[in-house]
């Protein structure tokens, strides 16, 4: 997997199951052994991917003494944080032939994400900051308009439209969530901020 990750960065669709088992030191006998393809291995990648980010946002949930907004907001530039560094990944998933990978990586996204952001959306409640009937229906309904929005190159979005879109998501959340208008940015910026530096 570590092999084919350092050859999907360079090229996926140039990349053959040759180079893998050359790359990982192994014969084509033993990659066919593990898996049955080199989609079988993205789709390895990307749950990988998902699990990875699954567990960072669990964390940050569970951790006490932090405020609800302040999780989420850690969350959001955390996740971005962890794309950046998976772009040849994501940019594989999204080819038009692993197009039942990503949508399926979308719907496991909203199910996986949907529960851990329902928790904070919850303790928000318990804070009095958050007015949430059904935390779970809400973050399932942000999640599946941020990953068809922004989670997508089909879109073609410019660095304009895309800034303009997630001041737009800011809103809405803030609007979901019986927030205090304004509340978000701040506590984002510093987030987004302080992973950039780390």
């Amino acid at each position: 997997m570590n092999s084919a990750k350092r050859l999907f960065n360079k090229n996926y669709s140039e990349t053959s199951v040759d180079e893998i088992s050359r790359c990982a030191g192994v014969g084509n006998d033993v990659f066919y052994h593990y898996f049955a393809s080199k989609q079988a291995v993205l789709e390895a990648l990307v749950q990988e991917f998902i699990a990875n980010m699954a567990e960072y946002s669990r964390s940050i949930a569970e951790t006490p003494g932090i405020g609800a907004i302040e999780k989420i907001c850690i969350i959001v530039s955390g996740q971005q944080t962890i794309q950046a560094g998976e772009y040849a990944i994501l940019e594989a998933m999204h080819r038009p032939e692993n197009r039942a990978l990503n949508d399926g990586s979308n719907i496991q996204t909203v199910k996986i994400f949907g529960q851990i952001l329902a928790s904070v959306i919850e303790q928000g409640n318990q804070e009095g900051i958050f007015q949430v009937d059904d935390p779970l229906g809400v973050a399932q309904f942000i999640l599946a308009g941020s990953q068809l929005l922004l989670g997508q190159d089909g879109f073609h979005w410019t660095p304009q439209e895309r800034m303009a879109l997630n001041r737009m998501m800011l809103t809405l959340i803030e609007r979901a969530f019986g927030a205090n208008p304004g509340s978000f940015a701040p506590v984002l910026g510093k987030s987004l901020a302080m992973n950039l530096a780390s």
